[in-house]
Parts: structure tokens; sequence; C-alpha cells
């Protein structure tokens, strides 16, 4: 006789109920699945209704469990995706088209729930987001973000408490969530988020995309603190999206110990979250590709000029596109950069902007006069510069 094949899942399987649902293990131990019920009561499913479906599945023959095994093994039926962003009301219109860039883009199978971290936005721009969301089969959730909190943490000029409020997603997020999406508000999204879903964060704290520009520990700010034993090859990422595993996050209080940090080294700190969470974790993240994370420059320097990363930048259809630095294209600016594909790339958000129904025809006047003023000052101010140079 041929020897039994020895069940990758052995049974008996038992349910343990979960905040907000249930997980499935096998006979070691190992999670099989989490069934989570819906938040709305008008869609809930009655616990004893499915506790009870659920240890009837458990209990049939090994033949019906193995074609059960196979179903919690199809992608279809995992976790839905999960994203997460946070803002104040200054971020709010760029907040909304980010996620309906991310939504209109969005090609998988499972379904979306999206987690807004509230550090101030308005009632108003509350239900903005709402309306604009609106089109999309998604769950909306708003979560207070307690700011007070992080108010005693170093800033800078374009660098507010708000860039904190990622820390508090693992904090702030059910405890059954064991995965998220964290997605800064100065991005478009034009790839397809279902690939990075897909991705393995393993046992690391986050996948993250590795800083075009600092690239490195080594010629970052944190290479002047003593406190962070860094070696030459060590790199550093940016933390505008991050793949996060909650459950290590959590478990190893990442958050406390980054507010700690920053607080402690405050004097070092050039890019407040980032500088700390790269400090917490270093030799605990897992890289991602870099269009997961495409860094977009604006600058007023000539093409010829520019450093050699700002000046090969090409505009990808696939990629998260991230407007880093000051000048968002939001804002209205005299600045024309000298790179081709990042006016495309600045374009681009205004398109997205347009289409996801922010603006009333009123305040979209409004927004086009403001930007248009400021590049009649700017084209203005460089024919005067260029007549003074002649002189």
């Amino acid at each position: 006789m041929p020897e039994a094949r020895t069940r990758r899942f052995p049974p008996p399987w038992t349910v343990e109920q979960i905040p907000g649902g249930y997980k499935v293990k096998d006979d070691n131990g190992q999670a099989l699945a989490y069934i989570y019920q819906q938040e709305s009561k008008a869609d809930a499913v009655p616990v004893n209704s499915t506790h009870q479906k659920l240890k009837r599945a458990c209990a049939r023959s090994p033949v019906r469990v193995g074609k059960l095994e196979g179903r919690m093994n199809d992608k279809r039926s995992a976790h839905p995706v999960v994203l997460a962003c946070a803002a104040d009301d200054n971020y709010a219109m760029p907040m909304a088209v980010m996620l309906y860039s991310a939504l209109k883009n969005y090609r998988g199978d499972l379904p979306i729930h999206v987690y807004v971290l509230d550090g101030g936005v308005s009632g108003r721009h509350r239900q903005k987001i709402n309306k604009v969301l609106a089109p999309f089969p998604i769950s909306l959730h708003w979560r207070d973000s307690h700011t007070e909190t992080l108010r005693d943490l170093p800033v800078r000029k374009y660098f507010t408490v708000a860039n904190y409020q990622k820390l508090l997603v693992a904090e702030l997020l059910p405890a059954y969530i064991i995965k998220a999406i964290y997605l800064d508000c100065d991005l478009l999204v034009e790839g397809d988020l279902a690939g990075l879903w897909e991705l393995d964060v393993h046992d690391r704290y986050f996948l993250a995309a590795q800083d075009a520009s600092l690239k490195l520990i080594a010629t970052s700010p944190l290479a002047a603190c003593p406190e962070v034993l860094f070696n030459p090859d060590d790199e550093y990422f940016n933390s505008g999206v991050l793949l996060m595993n909650l459950s290590r996050l959590r478990e190893d209080g990442v958050a406390a110990k980054v507010v700690e940090f920053c607080r402690r080294w405050r004097s070092l700190i050039r890019f407040p979250d980032q500088d700390g969470l790269n400090a917490v974790a270093l030799g605990k993240w897992g890289k991602l590709d870099p269009r997961w994370n495409w860094l977009v420059v604006m600058s007023e320097k000539p093409n010829n000029e520019l450093n050699e990363r700002d000046r090969n930048f090409t505009y990808r259809t696939d990629a998260i596109l991230h407007y880093c630095g000051s000048h968002k294209p939001w804002r209205p600016s005299t600045l024309r950069s000298g790179q081709a594909d990042v006016r495309k790339a600045h374009r681009l958000f205004d398109s997205y902007a347009r289409r996801s129904g922010w603006f009333t025809p009123a305040e979209r006047l409004r927004y086009l006069a403001a930007h248009m003023n400021y590049k009649l000052r700017g084209s203005f101010a460089q024919r005067r510069s260029a007549v003074l140079g002649r002189d």
C-alpha cells in the first residue's frame, strides 16, 4: 500500500471567536481563515448561525475538509483589501483625490475597506470625501486620530503633527485586522493596488520602497545618531507607502518606540515620522519595488542642472506617484519644472481632481484662476530676470 500522505492542515479543525468574527485553526493551531461579520447591523450574519456553520464545516469528512482547504488557499477567500490613510483639514482634498485614483484603478476581486484617520477634517470636507467615494463599492470607516497625544513631537515648516498619524494605524484599526496598505495623501495611484496587496510581508514590520533621494541610512539625518547602529549598506526607506504587518507592529509596540525616539532625538529629526520609523525598524522591514512609491520632485532648476535621478525621471502608468517636497500639484506655484514628465505628472493630478467631483463649478473656477495667476506671475518673473540678465 502507498504511504498515507500527511495532511497539510490536519483535522480536526476548531473555531475560535475573535473581535468582529471567527478564526479557523487546524489541529496544530495554524490559522487557516478569518471570517468577519459586517459592521452594519442590516448586513450582519447572526452570530449563532455563523458559529454553527463553521463548526459543521470543521466536523466534515476528510474529503469535504480537503475541498474547504482548497477554498481557503484561494486568494479570493482571503481578507478584504484594507487601505488606511490620515489627514487633517489641510489635506482633505488631496486625500480624496488620492483615494479616488486608487479605487478608480483597482482591478482586484477582493472587497476594499477604507479607514480614514481623522486628524481634524471639517464636517464639510468629510461630506465631500464621502461624496467622492460614494460611487465605489467599498466600506468606509472614519477613526478619530486623537492627535493630542502627538502634540509635543518635533515638526518642521512643511511637516506637521499630521505626519505622525500613520503611527496610529495599528492602534486605531480593529484588532482582527492584521494587514493594511497605508498611503500618504500626496500620492496619485496609477497602478493597481491588487498587486501590492498580494505581496507577503512575512514576519517584518512592513514593506517599503527605498527613498530615491537619501538611499542609505549613512546619507540620512540618522547617521549622526549614536543610538542607530547601522551598516554602511543599510538602506533608508520612504514612509509614504507601507504594506503594514499590524500584528508585528502591535506586538512590538513600534508606535510608542518611534514616538519616544523622535522626542529623544528631536534635534536630529528632519523627516519626522520617516526618520523615527527608519531608526526603529532598522533590519526589520522589507523592500518594495520602486514603482510602489515613485517619487515626483518639482524643481525650478533647468533640466541640465538637475541631479541624475530627477533629470531621468520617467512617468509610469503602473506606479504610485508620490509628490515629494514642498511643491504640491494642488498648490498654486510659480515653478515650472524643466523635466517634461514631472510636468505631466503634475497635470495628471489636476485631471483626477476634476474627475473626482470634489469641486463645485464655482470652486473649480476659483481653483483654476489661482493656478493661472501664479503661472502668469512666474512667466513675468522669468522674462524680467532674462531682461535684467542681458543688461
